[in-house]
């Protein structure tokens, strides 16, 4: 017979009206974790994960990280874009001040940076891919980017999660 147990700690920062989340981390031990920087949060919670935050978990298992923690480029709590795409200007500023923290703390403990927001994610890419320079992190992507050739492909949109090649994007 086989016992097994796991002990993880989580958190979650959310705005007053929790309508949107601006960062969730998971850990199961207290080092490395992987920073997964995608479009906007859906379900996922501190407590329940969904399928496209079960995705990230499972990387940062391979990766044999402890933990991980989740970005979006919007904040709103939604499982459709087009309603996050009109963020309050004062919801849009607490977010990138968020992803920025997240981005520099990434680049202070060398964890790595899997960014994730496909196609829906081109109109903030730009602003997304200075971010990441000014902190100085590198970002890796799942696969191919998408068919436009122009974004990394959600986790949700890149296939068989077995077969998929992580690797550094030369953004």
């Amino acid at each position: 017979m086989i016992q097994k147990s796991a002990t993880h700690r989580t958190e979650a920062w959310y705005s007053d009206d929790e309508r949107h989340r601006f960062d969730l981390q998971w850990r199961w031990g207290d080092g490395r974790l992987l920073v997964g920087w995608l479009l906007n949060p859906s379900t996922a919670t501190e407590i329940v994960l969904d399928p496209t935050v079960r995705r990230i978990m499972v990387e940062a298992d391979r990766l044999k990280l402890d933990g991980f923690r989740i970005i979006n480029l919007y904040a709103l709590r939604s499982s459709k874009v087009g309603p996050a795409l009109r963020e309050t200007i004062a919801i849009r500023e607490a977010n990138e001040g968020r992803i920025v923290e997240v981005l520099s703390e990434a680049a202070r403990e060398g964890w790595p940076v899997l960014a994730g927001w496909g196609e829906s994610g081109r109109h903030k890419q730009d602003w997304a891919l200075a971010a990441a320079r000014g902190a100085g992190v590198e970002l890796h992507r799942f696969g191919d980017l998408t068919k436009a050739n122009r974004t990394p492909r959600h986790p949700s949109r890149s296939g068989d999660g077995d077969r998929h090649p992580y690797v550094r994007w030369d953004y």
